[in-house]
This record gives structure tokens, sequence and C-alpha cells, in this order.
């Protein structure tokens, strides 16, 4: 895990996307309560640009992040968006039934195994028939749509675990055999991606959004009326970090950001979150807010080129 922005953000500039793209699973952020499905919204920057130019970064920015019910994580990215190494150790029948597994937390990662947790998130087949995320689409589909693959429910007292994918049609257990999902193998590996980024989205939602935006851009319903205004996440320049004496202002270190979510900002409307919320949820917050931090920096580092 990445103690500061500096290398993530450089694994994330423009020319290096393209490297990226086919170590991603979608991520499904269930159960957040929004009435409506919240949307991301582009800078004022790229809406200047000409239509189909304006279109373009939109649609990279969605493949490359998602939406924010529906994230995208990057499985080598140095952020803790939580992880785990999985083996199937029983044979499954049908690719939907629920399956044993063992899982093991990644040492660099900090979320624990709870149900709320995993449900959602994001699952990559490291091996097994699966392992090919495309192979079930060629030669049905022209466009070869990747399958996304997420956790429906897990188990931990009896570490049984089941699969849903995207889109729905193939996992459909009505089709014949050679139009269907191969159902998990023992001995199948796999990883599972973003349960972090999952419960800092809800917790997001619930506590920063009225101020600081979906987005981030401090563009919350409430936050015009809010001054000093409250900080666009955007571009990753946050007023408080650590001071390197020979180098001088540094991006933000994750204890930077945890540091103002649990003491708060006097003088601002920025409140102190540490006794409302467990340490582990600041943690889950400061995931997120690195998200939507890679998320509009990359946008504008497009622009800007």
């Amino acid at each position: 895990m990445a103690s500061d922005f500096a290398s993530t953000i450089s694994a994330v500039s423009p020319g290096r996307l393209g490297l990226l793209t086919s170590l991603v699973a979608m991520v499904t952020l269930a159960g957040c309560g929004e009435a409506m499905s919240p949307k991301f919204v582009t800078s004022e920057s790229t809406a200047k640009l000409a239509k189909p130019a304006q279109r373009a970064v939109e649609t990279e920015l969605v493949k490359d992040f998602g939406e924010p019910n529906h994230s995208v994580v990057w499985e080598k990215l140095p952020v803790d968006y939580g992880a785990f190494e999985g083996v199937v150790e029983e044979s499954a029948k049908n690719f939907s039934d629920p399956v044993k597994v063992k899982l093991t937390r990644k040492a660099d990662s900090k979320i624990a195994l709870a149900h709320d947790d995993l449900r959602g998130a994001g699952l990559v087949w490291t091996s097994g028939s699966n392992a090919d995320a495309s192979a079930w689409t060629k030669g049905r589909d022209p466009k070869e749509v990747p399958l996304d693959y997420e956790v429906e429910h897990f188990d931990p007292v009896a570490s049984t675990l089941s699969v849903r994918v995207t889109p729905a049609i193939a996992g459909d257990q009505t089709k014949p055999k050679e139009e269907k999902l191969d159902p998990p193998q023992a001995g199948d590996k796999f990883t599972l991606l973003g349960p972090m980024l999952t419960q800092g989205h809800k917790l997001y939602m619930t506590h920063c959004e009225h101020c600081h935006g979906v987005t981030g851009d401090g563009r919350g319903p409430t936050g015009r009326w809010v001054n000093p205004h409250p900080r666009d996440y955007r571009q990753g320049v946050f007023k408080f970090m650590s001071v390197d004496q020979t180098a001088g202002p540094q991006p933000p270190r994750r204890d930077d950001l945890q540091r103002v979510l649990q003491q708060g900002i006097e003088g601002t409307a920025m409140p102190s979150f540490g006794v409302q919320l467990a340490p582990a949820d600041l943690e889950d917050l400061v995931s997120y807010v690195i998200h939507l931090s890679l998320r509009g920096k990359v946008e504008f580092d497009v622009i800007k080129d």
C-alpha cells in the first residue's frame, strides 16, 4: 500500500492507462441507500471541449474509474482497496452454486474478513477455465465484452462464496453446456478486490457527499453555503500535508488524510470524525478520497496533454 499519492499518481498517468486496463475488476457498490443512482460529473475544462472530445474524456473516465455505484479497481494500483487471495477447495456443479473457498488476506491490506465487507467485491480469476474473462463471449458477441465477476454472498463461518457475473446471460444455467460458463473447480485461484472501496463509498455518501459532492469537486448540495469552500479533491491538492524541508510540500500521505478526518480542521466546517467513526472506517474513507482524487487527476492530465 502506498504511503502517499506520488507513486500512485505516476501509476495512473494517461500514458500508462492502457497498460493497466487488463488488471482491473468491476466493483458493484450495492446497498448504498441512494434513492437515485449518483453520477460523476466532469470539470468545467472538459465542458469547454468540442462535443466529440468531451465524449472521449467521459468514456475514458468511465472505463478506467466507473461510476459511484460501480467502481473500477486496478489490482496493481498502490492503494489499499482491500484484497484477498483465494483458492477453490471443492468443485461446483453449476457456476452460480456456493463454493467452498480458502481466503488469505494480502499482507498489505488492512480490511478484515466480514460478510458485509466482501459482498460486491470484484473477483479476478487467476487460474482455471474462467481466467480469460472474455473467453465466454468469443464467437458469441462481436464486441467480445469482458465479463465482470463479483461476490454475491460470502459466509465467513462456512467459508463459502457465491459469484455473480455480468452480463447475467453468461451465468444462465438453462443454456446448453457449450453456451454457459464452466463452474469453478477445486484448485482454481482468484483475487478479491475492492471491499474497502465499497465501504469507503458508503461512508462518503453518508458523511461527506453533502459538502464535497459525489465527484469530490467541493460542490455538494450544502457546499455552496460553506466558508471556506469545501476541498476539491480532483487534482490531488490538499492544504494540510507533511512537509519535506528539502523538497517543500509533498503529496499528502495516508496519515495526513487520516489525521484530518480524525481531528477535523479548526476554523472550517470540516468536523472531527475521530469519535463518530472507528479507525477502520477512517481508513476506508481515506481510500475512497484517494480514488476520487485519482479520477480527477487523470481527467485534468488528459485535458492538459
